[in-house]
């Protein structure tokens, strides 16, 4: 799993967006989101999201150290993880692995499974009026995408992809709630700041602690 970034049409103006991407190195299948934001959030949300996609949760996830999921890189191999990240994998019980710091090369396949996204799909700057919506149509490109043949093993991907999808296991019966809770001080005007937006709240909690879900959207 990684991110990439591409570029976007959106109210008249080309911005960048990030996009998480799920590759699978057996069947050289992908399935991909776009976010507003590279945060723990929307780490978070994406990899939820492409559990229930696919209906099962891979045994195991190859990341770098991206900061939505490490937090400190200890000695002999060990992280720090997030509590977001920490608390995910617990509930849907997959192992995961980092690559070794500057080397990204460990994760050969999504890297260049993040480009091939990029150049097939984003490129050039698809119009995006609602993100919701888009990301919606992004699951059926990906499945037709597995359509053409393995480019070593000469099969069609699709094939390939139902042995994957046999060796996930079972989604919990319960969903992931991405929700983030942080106490934070209003302002005199009862306004809270989470990262570099300002949320009202009520005049009533004015300079008062107040608790705040925060998601990713």
């Amino acid at each position: 799993v990684d991110f990439g970034e591409g570029p976007f049409k959106r109210d008249g103006e080309i911005v960048d967006l990030p996009y998480l991407v799920m590759s699978f190195p057996h069947s050289n299948a992908f399935l991909f989101q776009v976010f507003e934001s590279e945060n723990q959030d929307s780490f978070l949300e994406g990899l939820k999201r492409f559990f229930h996609h696919l209906g099962g949760v891979p045994r195991r996830i190859r990341f770098d150290n991206l900061s939505p999921a490490v937090k400190k890189v200890l000695p002999h191999g060990k992280r720090e993880l997030t509590e977001g990240f920490e608390n995910l994998t617990l509930h849907y019980g997959f192992e995961y692995e980092f690559c070794n710091p500057g080397s990204g090369n460990e994760k050969g396949h999504v890297e260049a499974m993040v480009k091939y996204v990029r150049n097939n799909f984003l490129l050039p700057e698809r119009r995006v009026l609602n993100l919701e919506e888009f990301n919606e149509t992004l699951w059926r490109e990906a499945e037709k995408d597995r359509k053409r043949k393995h480019y070593k093993k000469k099969q069609v991907i699709a094939h390939l992809f139902e042995e994957d999808q046999a060796a996930l296991l079972h989604l919990p019966g319960k969903e992931y709630s991405c929700v983030r809770y942080e106490t934070l001080k209003a302002d005199k005007y009862g306004f809270v700041q989470v990262d570099t937006k300002k949320y009202s709240t009520s005049p009533r909690y004015a300079k008062q602690k107040v608790l705040v879900a925060v998601t990713y959207n």
